[in-house]
């Protein structure tokens, strides 16, 4: 999985753009990587674009990764938007 961090200060936005497969583990960094750009920069908006990105693990496996990574003390920047390819193959 590749992603790409990118940060418009005067829309007040964070934009993570993904690519490829992905594990658990990739996702975990990615959100914790993008969630500290926001608040290091005291943006208050995500917008991932995950249209690119081939599913290798259930939504379930991912459901609960922001909160993990609340509860070891990342800081949750505000709103998180994200969009996916609908025809995407999905693990269920």
């Amino acid at each position: 999985m590749n992603w790409d961090i990118s940060i418009s200060k005067s829309e007040d936005l964070v934009i993570v753009k993904t690519n490829g497969l992905f594990n658990v583990e990739q996702i975990k960094q990615m959100t914790k990587e993008t969630f500290n750009a926001a608040t290091g920069n005291g943006i208050r908006k995500i917008l991932g674009d995950h249209r690119d990105l081939d599913p290798q693990v259930s939504i379930l496996d991912i459901f609960n990764i922001p909160r993990e990574l609340l509860n070891n003390g990342v800081k949750r920047p505000g709103k998180v938007a994200l969009v996916y390819n609908g025809e995407s193959p999905k693990k269920d």
